[in-house]
């Protein structure tokens, strides 16, 4: 929020640039150090750690080794988008991409506060009352979301002032934008929720998944253009959501979540 005034202000005093948003951003760096710093002194014990335990360092291993080729996979899925229209798009495709995509900065304090609040309340609660409350979490989170989807096809012409008025005429791919970004968020948080448990046997599956929907969207999407090539981010969006359901499942059916549940 205190980045958001600053903005403004850089703005409507006619200051903002590139440099003024780097310094800003490195104000707002250095701003959070010392509250960060007395977060961790409150929450860390003041007796000597105990050396951790075979066992622990064992699940530790597995679950990085597990996790690993996503990670990478995550990394590469976030230029793909870029490749695609460097290839078949031109340099205006290019543009209007990355121009869209400062749209989803306006979801990252919703992604904030769910990494903040919601998902560790639901790593606290016990197995019963975190199935139950699972789906109600991932609904709320997305309701921001929808609040955006809804500006963006009510009154287009507000977020593409945020973008620049080079791209004022981008109005379906606006919405396209703005719908990704949602579907997209609305799956990473329901994957967090369950990773926060310990749910992460099939995060795996996003791969086979989302490369293979990418193989074959030159078959059915023109990639040349900037709608379809946004629409190829669905690829990435429903492998998480395939790997998200085989871990939901997989827990409910057992019953349990982690070594650490009530």
């Amino acid at each position: 929020f205190f980045r958001l005034c600053c903005v403004f202000l850089l703005f409507y005093f006619g200051l903002l640039n590139l440099l003024t948003a780097v310094l800003l951003s490195v104000l707002v760096a250095l701003l959070r150090i010392v509250p960060i710093l007395k977060w961790i002194d409150q929450l860390l014990p003041k007796e000597k750690p105990k050396a951790p335990l075979d066992t622990d360092l064992t699940e530790i291993k597995t679950g990085v080794k597990r996790q690993m080729p996503v990670e990478l996979y995550t990394v590469f899925q976030s230029q793909l988008i870029l490749i695609v229209l460097t290839f078949y798009g031109t340099v205006n495709e290019v543009a209007g991409f990355g121009a869209l995509t400062r749209i989803n900065q306006l979801l990252l304090p919703v992604e904030a506060l769910t990494f903040a609040f919601l998902i560790p309340y639901f790593s606290r609660t016990n197995k019963i009352q975190a199935f139950k409350i699972y789906f109600p979490l991932v609904f709320v989170t997305l309701i921001p979301g929808f609040m955006l989807l809804s500006l963006a096809v009510i009154f287009p012409q507000i977020l593409l002032w945020i973008v620049g008025p080079n791209y004022a005429d981008l109005n379906n791919e606006l919405i396209i934008a703005v719908s990704v970004a949602v579907f997209l968020r609305g799956t990473h948080t329901a994957w967090a929720l369950l990773a926060h448990r310990g749910w992460v046997k099939f995060s795996w599956v996003q791969i086979p998944v989302g490369l293979s929907l990418c193989l074959i969207s030159p078959l059915v999407l023109d990639l040349s253009k900037l709608s379809d090539a946004l629409l190829l981010q669905l690829a990435f969006g429903i492998g998480v959501l395939c790997a998200t359901s085989f871990d939901f499942y997989f827990a409910y059916k057992n019953r349990r979540l982690n070594t650490h549940s009530n």
